[in-house]
């Protein structure tokens, strides 16, 4: 096949980047307009509406409560990966395993870099697992496909670590029976333990109960469970009150402990072509797990082996045949079938070599047809980089196209028929080495505790050219903080793992290894993100700053045009600013160009006033910024709970170091716990204690202001009664509303009427008195002796006001509170200085964290110089400095620096 090559300049506006569109073509037929039409009109989307991709640094993999996460972030565009220029705004959130958000912030991004701390405050981040996910408004457009999304523990120091021994683990026909033993980080079991057992998937909990061990530390349960999903995650949670928990997945009985897959190149197994098919073995953990077998026909004959090559995924080569069925056999016994055999068909056979300069794209067809013309289309990010007619005439076609046309990262290869309609897509990897050499020299070979460091960093590029960039470090104890070799990092993230589906074991593996057969296997198993825009316009504009809009309206809901709205803000304790304008023709009305936020405590008053300049029949509505769900499937056995490594034994015994060195110096005083209930200020709550069964605190409703309270009740009590006209019950228990001690009964009242009136932050605080024991008082003040309920008892609500008036609350016209999501600038990581090694503490200097920069540029000469103390571990540091040139090439580096063991010596 002869080559013609054509180059076009792409709708991408050029402060981005261009890209060659090669045709590859049959001399005896000319390039078809519609082909040239359909590949560039993606393009000219792309153009037009560019994805974002973020990436997330943060110092450590795990953290302790009241620790604080140190992060910066990358926003690039998804093809070219230069700086979202257009974007002003990234949100960051933490959630739990239960996808519920704990933490949302915001920072503001410029020039495509943002940076942010987020305390984890010990009440809202027990000892667990959790989900750091990134975006920014544009992003949304396109689904979360492209969220950053990472994962980090949270470890308390003083929780005594454990685990279970599993003897037996059985759930099948809805019989759950469970045998284990609880044994201490000393490894003796935990004898007389009160634990409590919970059988769950999501937040549906199929089984709760409190139990305790016996004196071997033995646990039985068996039972029978209500009707059960078996094709969810089931999780099974052992926890006790001391904040000690395990997380266990469990499998239905008849469910392969190893969920194995097979995903033929090009999409289907087609007979009589030779494929090269991936598979990829998971264990009941979600990890990869190395497994060998062979492939048998329906007569059982073997017609392959396999075995995989790197963290479950292999590849297994025959030629499947028509009207043939087949199986996979594990050595271990265990039968997967293969999919289903297509009796004709194309298939479509990428070969990307280390030693050649050139990708090779086969083309087959099961059967010899008559001419056929097909169409071969090769993007990366969501841009045609090289396009080809291909008449095909025999059963094979091959195509040759230079790897130089296509950048760094995934490629996707689809197959069209002479309609233009899609028959096959293959992904492969393109690795060009285009990195930037990253360099941390430090001023002398090792160090002692509390000495001063200097680290001198260069970045340059293959040549040894000088490189300036923007990059972020972090220097960490590796005897607190295991860390892992092949993680993530801004490299592996922007050019694999962001175009790939799911979760990818040991990324950075792969970009050492860019044509290894485990690379191969990972093309062929993973699924890869759709670039392809499906929505006629945005739905989410780009945020280019922090704004606030919204409309002025009289009582009949018309637009007041030309009046004034002033707006009044207050920023923690002591910080305010001012700000007005008028509203349009409409009565719509924006505030921009705020003050750089350094904290994000910030309320704001909006006052509208009319033309006669009075707040009478005015009313303020402000556009609220929504956020989006977590849809992500998630895993709940990435946690690793059964019991802590090794590294997190190091770290918890260096923090209880920390402890007992305090304690000798006299000025500790041991830690009070104080089990009280929470109280709402200014409750009328009956029970002299302030008890109740469930309590909704202010920080709870802060969370959704505007929500009104019959939302923030349905969401917040399970059950809780939201239809109109229905008896308003949970249950057999009625349900009654008390409002600052106003029992809404006295009242011809609708409760849904009233709790649709409230917003949540017209609330201080909710609390609801299930049990007898707390609402026996509220039954003795609002019912009659005899109509006492004790069987069936009701379900009384306090709601506290922060105006304390009762249901009978006016909102003031003219006037609107708001606390909204404002862009913080990230505090400055604090780093002790010392003016000698010998120099003492009063508390010992055991960071985990040694220091943290989020701002290093290089300059022309590509260097940077940074200077840090050690702390009081005798223990080797890791550098980790990453970052990007803002021109798409990016640079890590690890690097060990030596710390002088005294003890050792």
């Amino acid at each position: 096949m002869k080559a013609v090559k054509s180059t076009v300049q792409s709708g991408i506006k050029a402060a981005l980047f261009f890209f060659a569109l090669s045709f590859i073509a049959n001399t005896t037929y000319a390039q078809p307009a519609d082909f040239v039409s359909k590949l560039s009109a993606p393009d000219t989307i792309a153009g037009k509406f560019p994805r974002e991709k973020i990436f997330i640094h943060y110092d450590k993999p795990y953290y302790r409560p009241n620790d604080t996460i140190w992060l910066k972030g990358y926003a690039l565009y998804a093809a070219g990966h230069k700086p979202a220029d257009n974007t002003g705004i990234a949100y960051i959130e933490i959630l739990n395993e239960e996808t519920e958000v704990l933490k949302r912030i915001s920072a503001p991004v410029f020039f495509g870099l943002f940076s942010s701390c987020i305390a984890l405050p010990q009440d809202d981040f027990k000892q667990g697992a959790y989900i750091l996910r990134a975006y920014t408004n544009w992003m949304r457009n396109f689904g979360d496909s492209l969220f950053f999304e990472s994962r980090f523990k949270v470890i308390d120091t003083r929780s005594e670590q454990w685990k279970a021994d599993i003897r037996k683990i059985d759930f099948s026909n809805n019989q759950f029976v469970l045998y284990t033993v609880l044994k201490g980080g000393n490894a003796e079991p935990l004898a007389y333990t009160t634990v409590t057992v919970r059988l769950r998937s999501g937040l549906r909990n199929y089984l709760k109960l409190r139990t305790a061990t016996d004196a071997d530390g033995n646990i039985y349960i068996d039972t029978t469970l209500k009707a059960i999903s078996t094709d969810r995650n089931i999780v099974l949670e052992i926890a006790s009150k001391n904040n000690l928990q395990l997380s266990i997945p469990v499998r239905n009985s008849g469910t392969p402990q190893i969920d194995l897959q097979f995903m033929p190149e090009g999409g289907s197994l087609v007979a009589g072509i030779k494929q090269n098919t991936g598979f990829k073995a998971i264990s009941i953990f979600g990890k990869g797990v190395d497994v060998s077998g062979v492939i048998k026909d329906s007569r059982r004959n073997t017609v392959a082996q396999f075995a995989s090559v790197h963290k479950g995924m292999g590849i297994v080569r025959f030629t499947p045949k028509t009207g043939e069925t087949y199986i996979a056999e594990l050595s271990n016994g265990l039968v997967y079938d293969m999919p289903e055999v297509k009796a004709s068909g194309t298939g479509l056979r990428v070969i990307n070599k280390k030693d050649t300069d050139s990708i090779t794209v086969k083309i087959i067809a099961a059967q010899s047809p008559a001419p056929a013309v097909y169409y071969l289309a090769g993007r990366s990010g969501g841009i045609t980089y090289a396009g080809a007619k291909i008449n095909l005439t025999k059963k094979e076609a091959e195509v040759k196209l230079a790897k130089a046309m296509f950048p760094q990262g995934i490629t996707k290869f689809t197959l069209y028929n002479s309609n233009m309609n899609p028959l096959n897509e293959r992904i492969t990897f393109v690795w060009h080495d285009e990195t930037i050499r990253l360099y941390a020299a430090p001023h002398k070979t090792q160090y002692q505790q509390k000495d001063s460091v200097s680290l001198k960093i260069k970045s340059q590029n293959t040549n040894a050219t000088p490189v300036t960039g923007s990059f972020s470090i972090a220097v960490i104890d590796t005897a607190q903080v295991k860390f892992t070799a092949d993680c993530e990092n801004i490299l592996s993230y922007m050019l694999l793992s962001a175009d790939l589906k799911g979760n990818i074991e040991d990324p950075w593996f792969y970009i050492k290894n860019p044509y290894s057969e485990a690379t191969e296997a990972l093309m062929l198993t993973q699924g890869w993100v759709n670039y392809n825009w499906k929505i006629p316009q945005p739905a989410f504009e780009k945020e280019q700053e922090f704004s606030i809009t919204g409309k002025v309206t009289n009582a009949f809901n018309k637009p007041l045009a030309h009046v004034n709205v002033t707006l009044f803000g207050k920023v923690g304790s002591d910080g305010s600013f001012f700000m007005d304008t008028i509203t349009n023709n409409t009565g719509v009305f924006a505030f921009k160009k705020f003050p750089y936020f350094l904290k994000d405590s910030t309320g704001m008053v909006l006052r509208a006033l009319n033309k006669k300049n009075k707040a009478f029949n005015v009313g303020i509505t402000v556009n609220l910024k929504t956020y989006p769900l977590y849809t992500n499937e998630i895993s709940r056995y990435w946690q690793d709970n059964l019991l802590f490594d090794t590294a997190s034994r190091k770290y918890i015994s260096n923090q209880q170091l920390l402890w007992q060195q305090m304690k000798k110096d006299g000025n500790f005083l041991e830690e009070v716990v104080i089990h009280a209930k929470r109280k709402i200020q200014g409750s009328k709550n009956l029970n002299e204690d302030g008890g109740a069964d469930q309590v909704i605190t202010e920080k709870i409703l802060d969370a959704t202001p505007k929500e009104d309270l019959l939302h923030v009740l349905s969401r917040q009590i399970p059950g809780f009664p939201v239809i109109r006209g229905a008896p308003f019950a949970i249950g057999k228990s009625k349900v009654e509303i008390v409002i600052d001690g106003t029992h809404l009964g006295w009242f011809e009242m609708d409760p849904i009427d009233i709790l649709q009136y409230y917003s949540a932050e017209d609330v201080k605080g909710i609390e609801v008195m299930k049990s007898v024991k707390y609402n026996l008082a509220y039954q003795s003040k609002f019912y009659e002796p005899m109509k006492i309920n004790f069987m069936d008892p009701p379900v009384f609500i306090e709601i506290t006001t922060k105006t304390g008036e009762g249901p009978f609350m006016k909102k003031t016209p003219g006037i609107y509170l708001y606390k909204p999501l404002v862009p913080v600038i990230a505090k400055q990581f604090y780093s002790p200085k010392y003016t000698s090694t010998n120099e003492e503490n009063v508390f010992p200097d055991l960071r985990s964290t040694i220091y943290w920069n989020p701002d290093i540029i290089t300059d022309e000469k590509g260097e940077a110089e940074v200077s840090f103390y050690t702390s009081e571990s005798k223990n080797s540091y890791l550098i980790i400095l990453q970052g990007t040139d803002l021109t798409g090439r990016f640079g890590v580096l690890y690097e060990y620096l030596n710390i002088e063991n005294f003890d050792a010596r």
